[in-house]
């Protein structure tokens, strides 16, 4: 027993020694080749480039000797901010096989200008952030319109303010699936002065809810508590 502990003692030993040379050989591999490349496209496109390495494909074809790729990330930083992009380098026999300088130069640009920079994404989502004020603000106004205009028509202030209530609320019950209706009829059971603790509503207008799925209508949580092929009804939530 004693021989055979031995033994597998200097089997984990060995397969050890030979893990930590493999990684150590290729780790002098992909840096050779990492800066090999480096000091190309530095020299092409200016020292605000840099390269580092993501992960590799290399194969060592006999000691200390490896073919593959390695898959390295160059970071440009340009005027809207710093560009990432993917910058394969082909490994053979330890040596990295670079392209031509116009190769590669005509490759860095064609994949820069196929991502966005930094500052950019930031700009984005701060416009997005406006627009979404914007649509809001504009969503308002248009049920201020709405209610000027039904009870320019006839409607009472309150049957007008309903109206309103209710085309929000199928909007909100519409936008769970993606779409929202051409035509809003109005429900009739949506509180005005008070919340109603139930709620019904036309199916036709509603995407399909399950028992137990909440809505937001008039700004107040409800509960789908009963389906039916007409009629959906809700349940108002009390904390």
């Amino acid at each position: 027993m004693k021989i055979q502990s031995s033994m597998n003692n200097m089997d984990a030993i060995n397969r050890f020694k030979e893990e930590t040379r493999l990684a150590a050989a290729k780790e002098r591999c992909v840096h050779a080749a990492i800066s090999d490349a480096a000091r190309q496209v530095t020299a092409i496109l200016g020292p605000s480039i840099s390269l580092d390495s993501s992960k590799d494909t290399l194969t060592e074809i006999r000691p200390g000797v490896f073919s593959g790729r390695v898959e390295a990330q160059l970071s440009v930083d340009t005027a809207s901010g710093i560009k990432r992009v993917a910058f394969p380098i082909d490994i053979k026999a330890s040596k990295a096989i670079l392209k031509k300088d116009l190769e590669c130069k005509a490759y860095i640009e064609s994949a820069l200008s196929k991502v966005a920079g930094s500052n950019e994404a930031i700009v984005d989502a701060y416009a997005q952030k406006i627009d979404e004020k914007v649509a809001a603000l504009t969503a308002e106004n248009e049920a201020e319109q709405q209610i000027i205009a039904d009870m320019e028509n006839g409607m009472s202030k309150e049957e007008a303010t309903m109206r309103a209530l209710n085309t929000k609320a199928a909007l909100k019950a519409t936008a769970k699936a993606d779409q929202v209706a051409a035509e809003i009829v109005p429900f009739s059971d949506i509180g005005i002065n008070a919340p109603q603790p139930f709620i019904t509503l036309s199916a036709a207008f509603l995407p399909a809810y399950k028992v137990g799925e909440t809505i937001s209508i008039g700004d107040l949580p409800y509960k789908c508590i009963a389906v039916n092929a007409n009629e959906i009804k809700f349940q108002l939530i009390i904390d």
